[in-house]
């Protein structure tokens, strides 16, 4: 290795050394190359987040499946819970299906609406 080099010996790896002479001196100055850094690829067990809110109380099981954390059979207890009590009235109700802890309703909160599905007229009032 040659004074100002910036290649070490081998088995160095991303280290370098740079070796200075002064005055009978001998400095080591470690430093490190540059490393290309590849980017992480997404974590498939996030979905994509859905551009607009999922009215939770009206959406299909397709449509509970887009949420993050969610899959098709999380999505099926969610519909098979809505349909056996009645509409979620919050964040608090969804919680109550199993398998759906803080962590997934933490992400799936600003994802969701608790809008009512419509209301058939009752036109047997007299």
């Amino acid at each position: 290795m040659t004074p100002f080099s910036s290649s070490g010996p081998p088995g160095l790896g991303v280290a370098g050394v740079v070796v200075i002479l002064l005055s009978g001196v001998l400095i080591w100055v470690s430093f490190l190359r540059p490393v290309l850094h590849t980017p992480e690829a997404p974590d498939p067990a996030i979905a994509p987040l859905p551009a607009i809110k999922i009215a939770i109380n009206r959406a299909t099981v397709a449509e509970v499946a887009l949420l993050p954390g969610v899959g098709s059979v999380l999505a099926e207890r969610i519909i098979a819970d809505r349909d056996l009590h009645g509409p979620f009235a919050s964040l608090e109700d969804v919680q109550r299906v199993p398998g759906i802890g803080p962590t997934i309703a933490e992400r799936m909160a600003p994802l969701i609406s608790f809008e009512l599905p419509p209301t058939e007229p009752d036109f047997d009032r007299d």
